[in-house]
């Protein structure tokens, strides 16, 4: 519908930050209306982790989020390229 620009764009950031630094996990969130942003997120990997009441402000009125999260080794697992990805998964 858009082109994928915003799938490629969060591709970009999350890759960077697993590849550039040595974060352990990445966290998103979104309101659980917003079915673009959590179908990106799935489409990216993100497990969906919790729902937090309240859990932020919108527009003044306290909404509602949905809390994804993202590892670096389930990042790194699923971009590795294909002979890497069947030897990791032999290993487990």
């Amino acid at each position: 519908r858009c082109g994928g620009y915003a799938t490629e764009a969060a591709r970009g950031l999350v890759a960077d930050a697993f590849e550039a630094t040595d974060l352990r996990q990445i966290d998103a969130c979104c309101v659980p209306e917003n079915r673009a942003s959590r179908k990106l997120l799935g489409t990216l990997g993100f497990n969906e982790a919790r729902t937090q009441r309240n859990g932020a402000v919108v527009r003044g009125k306290a909404v509602d989020i949905v809390i994804y999260e993202m590892t670096r080794d389930h990042w790194l697992n699923a971009n590795a390229p294909a002979p890497e990805r069947r030897l990791s998964e032999k290993a487990r």
